[in-house]
């Protein structure tokens, strides 16, 4: 055991570490008051200071010293320091909290799952992914939360609060975690590797969905037509189609959205922002698809092939005019009726009648 100690010989004030040389037990320090404190000699002719009573005993690794940081528990509004990086708190049931995240302890465990927290709020959160409670309303909408956070997340799309910014591209977001996702995309990281198969994430929310694509599995079901999703957000999409809810508006012209993404994408109509910007010439765009198109006339690439003559297209706008123009080639006008109808597959004008199939079975 270890005591900070005031030199007071020849008028000076000097601190030292020193090592208790009495068998006093660490619990029996703790009840010791200042005043007793005062009175306990070390050996070296040094006595504790007032000003210093206040401080804890702390354990001592062999014969390392402790870190200034563990000195400055000395302030009284935190007299409790961790041992293992000498921040310190003002309550002794706070250290404790603290001090699992040295330890990895996890006493809290759920009794649905069995998973462990090491703080009772965290678990109460996590109890409510069983329970499905969500106590926290939106005034806005009604809208209900399992956690005050993603209530205080949901405030700002109302409000239209976008209180972090992107240093690199002065972009705004409603919450860190988007930023700190968006930031991935000026260093690209991607931290998440899928071991199946290689394929790496800069979202673990997009890790998760995706190992679904292996294992099958389709936790989230629609409960108005049954049908199952890989990610709760697909669910989520899905179900305004049912709905007809469009919660997201637009702040410029009011225009409503079913998905987040279509708005971010139509607010660009008003900032005039291109965020996708070719690599091979530079040249930006406002959506992502706008940008694989144009980097087909890179690469030469022809994904949409007509089955009908075997012609390639670069783009699906072409790739659908194509198709008609053989859908025009094969429209005849019935001598019976006067009705349009089309040549049926692999049939030639040669060797179909000029009547419809309705006035050709009568």
């Amino acid at each position: 055991m270890v005591l900070l100690v005031k030199d007071e010989e020849e008028g000076e004030e000097k601190y030292e570490v020193v090592k208790l040389k009495i068998p006093v037990d660490n619990k029996e320090v703790r009840k010791l008051r200042p005043r007793k404190l005062d009175s306990l000699v070390t050996g070296q002719g040094l006595k504790v200071s007032k000003e210093m009573a206040c401080l804890r005993p702390v354990r001592v690794r062999g014969e390392q010293i402790p870190s200034k940081a563990s000195a400055q528990s000395a302030d009284p509004a935190r007299p409790h320091a961790c041992p293992d990086c000498g921040r310190a708190f003002a309550r002794r049931s706070t250290l404790a909290k603290h001090s699992r995240t040295h330890t990895g302890e996890r006493p809290f465990e759920c009794p649905e799952c069995g998973r462990g927290f090491s703080q009772k709020s965290a678990l109460t959160k996590h109890g409510r992914t069983h329970t499905g409670e969500r106590p926290f309303v939106c005034t806005d909408c009604g809208q209900r939360f399992s956690q005050k956070s993603a209530l205080t997340k949901h405030g700002r799309m109302h409000t239209g609060e976008r209180p972090y910014k992107c240093p690199e591209c002065d972009k705004s977001f409603s919450a860190a975690s988007n930023l700190q996702q968006h930031r991935r995309r000026h260093t690209g990281e991607k931290p998440y590797v899928c071991t199946q198969c290689g394929r790496r994430f800069a979202q673990s929310s997009n890790y998760a969905q995706h190992l679904r694509v292996h294992t099958g599995e389709k936790p989230y079901a629609c409960p108005d037509c049954g049908r199952a999703f890989g990610g709760s957000s697909c669910l989520a999409r899905h179900r305004r189609t049912h709905t007809g809810e469009r919660p997201y508006a637009c702040a410029d012209c009011g225009t409503r959205f079913a998905q987040s993404s279509a708005l971010a994408k139509h607010r660009r109509v008003h900032t005039g922002e291109k965020p996708h910007r070719c690599t091979v010439c530079g040249r930006r765009f406002g959506h992502r698809s706008n940008l694989a198109e144009h980097s087909r006339t890179h690469t030469g690439e022809r994904p949409y092939p007509c089955t009908e003559c075997g012609r390639r297209f670069r783009l699906s706008s072409h790739f659908v005019r194509h198709r008609r123009s053989h859908m025009l080639s094969r429209l005849y006008i019935c001598t019976v009726c006067g009705q349009d109808f089309q040549l049926p597959p692999g049939a030639t004008a040669a060797t179909v009648s000029e009547r419809c199939p309705e006035c050709e079975s009568r």
